[in-house]
């Protein structure tokens, strides 16, 4: 294959997003413009926004000028790519385990805080509702710094295909979700007529 073809279908590929929009232009370029495909890389390089992919076209034309062969290149840049994502992810599963340790000490502080908040109003006489809330607020809170620290560390990457396939997995969410709530209904008018959930 060409690497004119190659590009076209690059091109066409809505699932590449950005990536496609960028090999579009290089495609154009060697074809409406008659330009070089290794002087096309360069332009579309110095004009990307992507500075990783700035630096791939980069040495994507410098390759194809010195005469090296496009698939040579393309395995050593997907064992180079590889190498990267496998050190971005196991610093990430260190961050993770991180994580988890620093939310099972907030977990074991804020249960003996609840304790407290539980003793002190027999002991002291003070007002249930409100040290209940309190702690029902540093819950939420403490739950959202976890969750945010964990989002703004663990890499950005798509969990889901994107593709139109429906999978086992898909099939028992879809199912599983109304099931789901027609439960918390369920649950929500017991605790409303009730007061508090009916424990045997």
């Amino acid at each position: 294959m060409q690497l004119k073809d190659m590009f076209l279908k690059l091109s066409k590929n809505e699932a590449y997003e950005y990536l496609a929009r960028e090999t579009e232009k290089i495609y154009v370029l060697m074809e409406d413009w008659n330009i070089s495909f290794a002087q096309s890389c360069r332009f579309v390089a110095r004009r990307t926004p992507s500075d990783i992919f700035a630096d791939f076209l980069d040495r994507f034309a410098h390759a194809v000028d010195s005469g090296e062969k496009v698939e040579d290149f393309l395995m050593t840049e997907q064992k180079v790519v590889m190498n990267d994502f496998n050190t971005m992810y196991k610093e990430a599963l260190k961050a993770i385990d991180n994580i988890k340790d620093i939310y099972v000490s907030m977990v074991m502080s804020l249960i003996f805080i609840v304790s407290f908040a539980i003793l002190l109003p027999v002991i002291m006489g003070m007002d249930s509702t409100l040290l209940m809330a309190g702690t029902m607020f540093l819950f939420l809170g403490t739950e959202t710094m976890i969750v945010y620290y964990a989002k703004i560390t663990v890499p950005k990457d798509r969990l889901w295909h994107s593709l139109d396939i429906e999978t086992r997995s898909d099939r028992a969410i879809r199912t599983a979700f109304p099931v789901s709530i027609m439960l918390c209904m369920v649950v929500a008018v017991i605790v409303l007529v009730y007061g508090q959930l009916p424990v045997t």
